[in-house]
């Protein structure tokens, strides 16, 4: 379960995954009176109001660092965060209530908390982004909310308009598949140099396929593949990767003035 929480799993609700499998830690590191304290200095701060400092002592419980694990209490805190207006509290506290970690699992209440972190984003806070992408999820599965394809992609467009490379690549598939907008292979291509420029890998790799097959965008892929006299492999995520970086760089070059490979 810490597994989940420590890193993004970067699976794709538009494939049907469900959200349990992309909830994750969404949360990046913001300096607070505790950071380098301990467990108690945190506990203090907390006790005085300080918001960040309840998500962080959360986190410790969640995570087991420098106390006894104890996920009822994580959730406590991040619900005191929250209710302080940090929005990392509350996609923390949604993401325990999808995954059932410290609490019954409940997609309803999931939905409420990250409803929460979403409106706080759109408030400037960049913390809540997360939780409009895993609203996103919610929403596309029917997860305690009802079914509702283009709000997905709304929320998605809108954490993808706030610097989240890893919605830009969600909401390309959205376009690719026709899911809560029409099908559009030159949008797909858009959100996806999006996804590429803001250093999401798949973002890059799926650039690189659009333009292998000439999916909204001119298709070079021989040029490319004649310049290193082999073809795309099935499984090196690395060469796509390469290429996509190349193409967000460069544009799609002209036959015999493709850049060599990194």
């Amino acid at each position: 379960m810490a597994v989940l929480l420590l890193s993004l799993q970067s699976a794709l609700w538009v494939s049907g995954q469900s959200v349990r499998d992309t909830a994750a830690d969404p949360v990046q590191t913001h300096p607070m009176a505790c950071e380098r304290g301990s467990a108690g200095d945190c506990e203090r701060a907390c006790d005085g109001g300080a918001a960040d400092a309840c998500y962080r002592l959360g986190r410790a419980y969640a995570l087991g660092q420098g106390v006894v694990r104890d996920a009822a209490r994580a959730n406590q805190l991040f619900e005191m965060a929250c209710a302080r207006g940090n929005p990392s509290g509350c996609v923390a506290l949604g993401q325990s209530y999808v995954l059932g970690d410290g609490a019954v699992p409940e997609a309803a209440k999931a939905a409420t908390f990250l409803h929460m972190a979403c409106r706080m984003s759109e408030q400037g806070d960049r913390r809540g982004l997360r939780g409009c992408v895993l609203l996103a999820s919610l929403y596309a599965r029917g997860e305690g909310v009802v079914k509702d394809e283009a709000r997905a992609a709304e929320l998605l467009g809108s954490a993808c308009r706030g610097g989240e490379s890893f919605s830009c690549t969600e909401l390309a598939h959205c376009y690719q598949a026709g899911r809560g907008v029409r099908q559009d292979s030159h949008e797909a291509a858009h959100y996806l140099r999006l996804a590429c420029d803001g250093g999401h890998a798949w973002g890059c790799r799926d650039l690189a396929t659009a333009y292998a097959g000439g999916n909204g965008v001119p298709c070079f892929l021989s040029c490319f593949a004649a310049s290193h006299d082999r073809g795309p492999p099935t499984t090196d995520t690395a060469w796509y990767r390469s290429l996509g970086i190349l193409v967000a760089m460069h544009g799609a070059p002209d036959a015999g003035s493709v850049p060599a490979l990194p």
